[in-house]
Formats: C-alpha cells, structure tokens, sequence
C-alpha cells in the first residue's frame, strides 16, 4: 500500500485532527516555558528584561552569571525571590531564615540532589543512593565520623589524587588506595560526572531525558560506572567473604562495605555497593579536592601565614604525637580552613517538597560579624575563639555551622561527613606543608571558574613545589 501527499493532506484537512494537533503544540508550549514553575507572588529576578520573560535566558543567564543574578537579587527584593537556574526555578531566602529552617522535617535536601544530578540517568545512579532511607549519610555520620628542584604541576590534578588515595585508604583500606585502576576512575568519574551535569543544564529540561543518550559527556560517565563495577566487584566478594569467615564481623578497623551493609541491613534496604563506593567517593573528592585547593591558593596568596601554620604543626606533634586530638590542638591550621570557607562558600541549604529553596551567604561578608569580610585574615576565626566568651570557642570551629557561616550547611542539613573532611584536610595539609615549598606556576594565579552556583580553581591552576630540606624532628 502506497500513501501520496493527497492522504496527509486529506488526513490533515480533518477538523478534529486539527484541532488535536494544535492542542498538542500549545500544550508542548506551555510545558517547556512554565515547566517547574512555582505559582506565587515571590518575585521572579534576571539579569534583564529577556531572562524574565525567557525561562531558557534566565537558565543560561544564571549559568554564566549566578552572582550578579544573585547580588540583584538580595539589593533589589531585599526579601524572598526566584530564580532560574540550570537545575529549574528556585527560591532564594534571605540569610535570616538560616536558623529557622534548618532542622525543618519537611525539607528534603536529598531528593533535590538526586533530581539536579540527574540520578535516573543511566551511568549517573550513584547520585541517587542519597534518597535511599539516608543510608549513605547514617554510614558516615555513625561510621565514618567515630625533590630540591622546583617542579610545576595542575594543582587541581595533583590534590585530586592526593585526595583519592587518602579517602580510599580510609574507605577500602591500603589494598585498594594504592589500586590505580580504582584511583584513575575516582577521580575521573569526580571530574566526568560533574562536567555531564554542567553540559546537561544548558539543555531545556524536556529535552534532557533524550539527549543524555548522544552527549559525550554522559556516555563517558556511564563507560566508567562500568568499570567500576568491574573493578569494585572482586573486592566487595572478597570483603563479604572475609567478613562472613569472621562471623559477619569485620576484621579490618575502617570497612565501609561492611559499614554500608550493616546500616543497609538496619534499615531493610538492598544497595549496589559498587554504586555506594562510587556516590563516596564524588562526595568525598570533589568537595575535599575543592576546598583544599581553595586552601592552597589562599596560602600563596598569604604565603606570610605558612611560617607560622609549620611552626604550630610541628610544636603539636612533637608534644603529643599523631592523635586525634593533635588535629583538634591545630587551632591556627583550622582557623585557615574556615576562613577559606567563608571566602568560597559551596554549600545551599534546600527547602520544601515542590519548591527547590537557597539560603543566601551574605553574612559571609558582612563587616559587621567579619570586619575587612574581604580579605582573608588567617587567624580570624583564632581570635573569634579566644575571645573570653565560652561559646566562641565552640562556634567558630571549622566543623561547626551557624547562620554566619553556611559553609557546611546548617542544622540537620549540615553535611554530616564535615568532621571527616576537616581531618583529612588537616592530615593533608600538615605534609603538603611539612614536606614541601610552594608559589604559583610561571602564568601566575587564575581566575576563579564559576558555574552557575558552583565556584571553583580552575583545573589548570599550575602550582611549583620542591621539597624541603631539614630534619623536622618528627614522624611524617
């Protein structure tokens, strides 16, 4: 049976068929321009005129600009006001409401990082283990918690590893951090993930359940989730056969495979752990990569703070040792750390079902909590500590959060994994400074790179280092 242009023009001549067609197009119109909306009263904020009247402009706008939206934003409404972002519309609170959402039972930050990491993607799953009953975060808030040359090198790169290798010790034990198939896919999958996100997010959001099929990006991420699952596989068995030797207990002081089937088991719940390993060690790397990178850059920005960060470093150990508790006594060492927080604040606060929330940081540079709130002042948060009140010296910890420093969230959204990652970045930070001299690379510092709400040092930053002569009098 043949069909001729007379036959769709016939079918087409149809008053119904017309009418069914327009509805169509009308109703496809009405979904890409409003899709996600909230309808409110909150006023919307864009750059200009075509990003209030174009959701596409506004993203687009927001993703090669986000502070200026923002700055507009908290200087025009001075109150509650939307945005679109690449990830949908989302409403902005003032700094204020920090302390009065933050243990909120209705707000789930959870479910919005698995919708704008886009979880049901495939190779992008690992994102979604966040919703699964809080398995991930129970295990690390109850498991995890408890040469003389100059050599120029990508400072981003080398931490990345550096950062692996750490986290995997911890994570998997010493077997498996010195695997370099598993630290090349760490990080790589780190770095992909993030870079499909972005590249996702400058696509209309209708399209993106079809284009993650043909981006390279995405198919690069869903290559490595599979060969990470070949890699992970063998020794997830080999943990789970030990441990079943051992009469389901394990043999090794820091076991997360262990740890995430015991809380898994606890609360009735099955997880791939080769998805688990993957979503910890995003969640480690990329916010530990990203913050001690920050560190470093701050430090030979004001390379006069390191004479001072060695001498404590090394006063305390030779005291006391490697201990717990010799990070805990590194006081100038964790003022730095906040201090480069609240200068590069990562962290949103999201609210209710429906509705995708940030709390803004502008307390973060206000003159009247941090005066010169601009510059970075290595022992600022020190001094907050020995001020003489009681509190301050609990408040102005690195771990600690308040609505005057949102660096790791606040109240029961608080980054549950913030206490290991202010070891780390100690641990880390006490041999990159011991053992080595550093200054910028020949072309000097770069400009910071902004996506959307995601600031970062440029994967490109070259850093120079050489190591240092001495005997420390100290094990390292």
């Amino acid at each position: 049976m043949s069909l001729s242009i007379g036959h769709f023009q016939d079918a087409f001549s149809s008053p119904m068929l017309t009418a069914a067609v327009c509805c169509t197009l009308v109703f496809l119109y009405y979904a890409i321009v409003h899709r996600g909306k909230v309808h409110s009263d909150i006023p919307w904020v864009a750059l200009d005129d075509q990003g209030l009247l174009s959701s596409d402009k506004a993203r687009m706008q927001y993703l090669t600009n986000s502070r200026a939206v923002l700055e507009k934003g908290i200087t025009m409404v001075k109150g509650i006001f939307r945005v679109q972002t690449g990830d949908g519309p989302r409403i902005v609170l003032p700094n204020s409401f920090a302390d009065e959402i933050r243990n909120n039972q209705s707000l789930n930050f959870a479910e919005t990082v698995a919708e704008s990491t886009f979880s049901t993607y495939p190779g992008f799953e690992p994102m979604g283990l966040i919703t699964h009953k809080n398995i991930i975060q129970d295990v690390v808030r109850l498991k995890l918690t408890r040469s003389l040359e100059w050599q120029e090198m990508a400072l981003k790169a080398f931490i990345y590893r550096f950062v692996a290798k750490l986290s995997s010790r911890v994570f998997l034990g010493p077997e498996v951090c010195n695997n370099e198939d598993w630290l090349n896919i760490c990080v790589s999958y780190t770095v992909n993930i993030f870079q499909a996100q972005r590249v996702l997010r400058t696509w209309n959001p209708l399209l993106r359940p079809l284009v993650h099929w043909f981006l390279p990006e995405c198919r690069l991420v869903r290559k490595e989730k599979e060969m990470t699952r070949q890699i992970i596989t063998p020794i997830v068995k080999s943990r789970l056969a030990e441990r079943k030797a051992h009469g389901g207990v394990s043999s090794k002081t820091a076991d997360m495979v262990g740890w995430i089937q015991d809380v898994a088991r606890g609360k009735d719940m099955n997880v791939k752990l080769e998805d688990a390993q993957l979503l910890l060690a995003v969640a480690a790397i990329h916010t530990t990569t990203e913050a001690l990178s920050y560190i470093m850059t701050d430090l030979l920005d004001h390379p006069e703070a390191i004479p001072r960060l060695r001498e404590e470093i090394v006063g305390v150990l030779k005291d006391g040792g490697w201990k717990k508790t010799s990070l805990m006594q590194m006081k100038l060492l964790d003022s730095v750390l906040k201090e480069s927080q609240r200068l590069h604040p990562i962290g949103i606060v999201t609210l209710p079902k429906g509705s995708d929330t940030y709390v803004t940081t502008e307390n973060h540079t206000s003159p009247e909590i941090y005066p010169s709130p601009h510059e970075f002042v290595p022992d600022r948060f020190l001094l907050k500590r020995e001020s003489g009140d009681a509190a301050a010296n609990n408040k102005w910890q690195f771990v600690t959060t308040s609505p005057e420093h949102l660096g790791f969230g606040h109240g029961r959204h608080a980054c549950p994994g913030r206490f290991f990652a202010s070891n780390e970045i100690k641990v880390a930070l006490v041999h990159l400074l011991l053992k080595y001299e550093w200054k910028y690379g020949e072309e000097g510092k770069m400009p910071e790179l902004v996506v959307g709400h995601s600031p970062s040092v440029p994967i490109n930053q070259k850093v120079m280092c050489r190591r240092r002569e001495g005997d420390l009098g100290i094990e390292l």
